[in-house]
């Protein structure tokens, strides 16, 4: 069951390395070994990875292994997942008192979910997060540890915010629970696990700081809104619609079981704790500081083994309260649709713009990168609206690349230029500030989207490709504009 991600990748979809994202953490990869910075342009120093443990294995890998380092972080990233199912497993043996029926319900609710097979085996930080997650779920089974693994499990939790910042809630969540629930050695066992927990994240903080001169991230700025928005029916939609292809017969018994729960007034065990603050503490930041995901199952895969470990474990508390209920046949019928809908839905909507991934997108960000190439100086400036990495990978640092999302041109953000969608407005006051001399729309919906609003732009190039979201596989324009120059 665990092998199930792995299997259906090597079905499927073998080939995908991963999103415009995996090509941003190579191109900055490239760049370092080359002795030209950490950046997307070479000598431009810019801190845009939210996963820099991540870019780091991916910098040591390439270097050790070279281009073989494509194979074996795929292999890797699948050996991530199953591992981290593997944990989740033991962790539901340990927290639901042995009950198989309960923990194989989580194991096959994580396993069979087609939003773990659509992010497993790429070169991105998505199954490493997920094991993580797994193993603190693992570790945290109870809230009294000893000093040793305490620092250990601290440890881990730093390891994991440099996987995902949003894992620094969890990290939080892990201390409070143990500093209100820990009875024996206290003290020493919380110095423990906050020194752990500080170790990886305090060395990350000094070299960002000395390196980039700031410790946060460009993409969280560019993501997130400086304040926070108690409505945000935006999120709440993307929430719904993860759970409704990726869990949504898990999710209905889940929820039946909640409110049973409730209902019956069963107390909640300790152990669920965790999975329930953890859950909300997520989901909680990006409802009150992000106003939309571009990929929310990549931003969200954090979440399923909380999700999971939770479902299970209640269901683990009602199976108590009501032993004379026909489990046995419910819980085999839960998990078998299940894995059907994601089959269907994986054959549907995610294998076919996966499969086409590297001769749609791809191939046609590689002929713009060659033509941009050919007509541009290396100092030149090519201002991207908005996915940039495979684009940049292909250029191979022979022109300058703006980011119209602002994640690699931080300039934008700090002159209040925050990315809002495409639009014209916005497209020329970045032209008036980096005054490029190409100007590349990389997701338009139609051909010569700009040239109307912006007579500045004359297209010279568009062509049509398939995307390769789940929610947006449908056509679209790679448009290459020249600016004309004034006279």
């Amino acid at each position: 069951m665990a092998l199930t991600p792995s299997l259906i990748k090597l079905i499927c979809y073998p080939s995908y390395v991963g999103s415009d994202d995996t090509y941003i953490h190579l191109q900055v990869a490239r760049n370092v070994l080359a002795h030209q910075g950490w950046g997307l342009n070479s000598g431009i120093r810019c801190n845009l990875s939210t996963s820099p443990l991540f870019t780091m294995l991916l910098i040591g890998v390439w270097f050790v292994y070279g281009k073989l380092m494509f194979g074996l972080l795929q292999a890797t990233s699948c050996l991530a997942t199953t591992v981290g199912l593997l944990a989740l497993f033991v962790r539901l043996r340990r927290t639901t008192g042995g009950n198989l029926a309960a923990s194989f319900f989580g194991l096959g609710a994580a396993a069979f979910a087609c939003n773990l097979w659509r992010w497993n085996g790429t070169l991105m930080e998505t199954s490493y997060a997920f094991c993580a997650v797994c193993l603190i779920l693992l570790c945290f089974t109870k809230y009294e540890l000893p000093p040793l693994a305490a620092g250990a499990a601290g440890l881990l939790l730093g390891l994991s915010a440099l996987l995902r910042p949003e894992l620094l809630a969890v990290g939080a969540v892990c201390v409070l629970l143990m500093a209100w629930r820990s009875r024996t050695q206290r003290a020493l066992s919380l110095a423990a696990l906050l020194t752990g927990f500080s170790l990886p994240l305090t060395a990350w903080a000094i070299f960002a700081y000395s390196y980039f001169g700031s410790v946060l991230p460009t993409t969280l700025r560019a993501k997130t809104v400086s304040g926070i928005m108690l409505w945000n029916p935006d999120i709440a939609k993307q929430y719904v619609e993860l759970l409704g292809y990726s869990l949504p017969w898990p999710a209905l018994l889940c929820a039946g079981c909640a409110a049973v729960m409730m209902r019956k007034r069963l107390k909640l065990p300790e152990h669920l704790w965790l999975p329930v603050a953890g859950t909300a503490a997520i989901a909680g930041f990006y409802y009150l500081r992000a106003p939309g995901l571009e990929a929310p199952g990549r931003y969200l895969l954090i979440l399923f083994p909380m999700l999971c470990a939770g479902g299970a474990e209640a269901l683990s508390v009602v199976m108590w309260a009501m032993p004379r209920w026909r489990w046995k046949g419910v819980l085999p019928a839960v998990l078998v649709l299940h894995l059907v809908t994601s089959v269907v839905f994986n054959a549907l909507l995610i294998a076919p713009p996966l499969r086409n991934f590297q001769k749609e997108y791809f191939l046609t960000m590689q002929q713009a990168a060659e033509y941009l190439a050919g007509v541009t100086q290396p100092r030149d400036r090519v201002l991207v609206e908005v996915d940039v990495g495979v684009l940049a990978y292909c250029a191979q640092n022979r022109f300058v690349i703006e980011d119209g999302a602002g994640l690699a041109s931080p300039e934008f953000l700090k002159r209040g230029i925050a990315f809002d969608g495409v639009k014209p407005e916005q497209v020329r006051r970045q032209m008036a500030l980096v005054q490029p001399k190409f100007v590349v729309e990389s997701q338009a919906t139609a051909p010569a989207d700009l040239t109307t609003d912006i007579p500045e732009l004359m297209q010279i190039s568009s062509r049509e490709y398939r995307g390769h979201g789940v929610r947006s596989a449908s056509k679209l324009f790679a448009n290459i504009y020249v600016v004309k120059q004034r006279r």
